[in-house]
């Protein structure tokens, strides 16, 4: 079927909320830090963006997946199988990241270049890594039609409202990070591990439709 205005709009609106709830606490800690605390956060901040890029392109392929998996009896196999898909490239990469920080800072930045970074570079490194599971949920989300897709907005909202609230440090401004990933987090796995786990029925093939529309 040919991609609609619709589909196209729908699908942007869910990835702007992602990218949101997942770039926010960065372009904050540049506003509210000052000097090497700003630079430090950014450099670890930028660590954990970049390990995004293997779990997004697996989400690319997972997500066509899932919105054919909906309506099947097979859904739940096929959001299990997203998962793990990606979210193994973004577990091995908190792994690597968390384990050598400073090796890592290094080999980017240059020797000693941010050395201070590597207690947030490993805080950020987990963030990043479990927000690809909060974009397998929400991408689920909107394979089914659902307004939950839309909830990375609410968590950038909670996220934006926290670092406001305190950010002397960058330890305090990834603390907002880690907090909206808990509720984006919890909120939607416990919305879409419940809905994929049930039996389709008709409706779903009508959601199902209306997605592919």
């Amino acid at each position: 079927s040919q991609v609609t205005v619709g589909e196209v709009t729908r699908t942007g609106v869910v990835v702007a909320g992602l990218f949101a709830f997942s770039t926010v606490d960065l372009f904050l800690a540049r506003h509210y830090l000052a000097g090497t605390d700003s630079g430090s956060y950014v450099a670890a901040a930028t660590i954990g963006k970049t390990m995004l890029a293997l779990p997004a392109a697996a989400l690319s392929v997972a997500y066509p997946k899932l919105v054919a998996a909906w309506p099947t009896s097979g859904r739940m196999a096929s959001l299990r199988s997203s998962l793990m898909v990606v979210g193994l490239p973004a577990l091995a990469g908190i792994v690597v990241v968390a384990a050598f920080p400073g090796l890592v800072l290094d080999l980017l930045y240059g020797f000693g270049a941010y050395d201070p970074a590597q207690s947030i570079t490993r805080v950020l490194a987990i963030v990043a890594g479990t927000s690809a599971i909060v974009s397998v949920f929400a991408h689920a989300a909107l394979a089914r039609g659902s307004k939950w897709s839309l909830f990375p907005w609410v968590a950038a909202i909670v996220e934006i409202a926290l670092i406001s609230w305190r950010h002397d440090t960058p330890m305090q401004v990834a603390q907002g990070a880690v907090v909206a990933l808990v509720v984006a987090l919890v909120a939607l796995a416990a919305s879409e591990l419940t809905v994929w786990r049930r039996a389709p029925k008709p409706s779903d093939i009508t959601a199902a439709a209306a997605v592919e529309a």
